[in-house]
């Protein structure tokens, strides 16, 4: 995903009360938006929140610690979802967060493994 997109999701963990959620943060005419989704119903949580500026200086705190994912349907989807995120959209993230996880675990693992040694002689 590139950090200069107009939209973000990412995936958080342990938020508020709900524990794992996806967050959508949004950039449109000077003032960034931020919707949450509990990942296995799709149900937002609370309210859709807006503060001026871009989401990365408006929602510091949402996205620290935070997995970024791929996600882009645009603002007018959003709202026609209403409360709820489709299926089709939470099992799009899902598969985006397991690829995540998965490049996030083994660019650790090889960052963690000892150089092998060649046996080819040096000239």
């Amino acid at each position: 995903p590139k950090i200069d997109a107009a939209q973000a999701w990412y995936f958080r963990d342990n938020y508020a009360d709900t524990g794992e959620v996806y967050i959508c943060l949004t950039n449109r005419r000077g003032q960034a938006s931020r919707r949450a989704y509990e990942i296995h119903t799709g149900r937002m949580i609370g309210d859709i929140l807006i503060r001026e500026g871009d989401y990365r200086h408006a929602f510091p705190e949402d996205i620290s610690g935070a997995i970024r994912l791929n996600g882009d349907w645009g603002e007018s989807e959003l709202d026609a979802w209403g409360a709820e995120a489709p299926m089709v959209v939470l099992d799009a993230l899902q598969a985006d967060l397991e690829a995540a996880r998965y490049e996030m675990t083994h660019r650790a693992s090889a960052k963690h493994e000892a150089p092998v040694p060649t046996e080819q002689a040096a000239s």
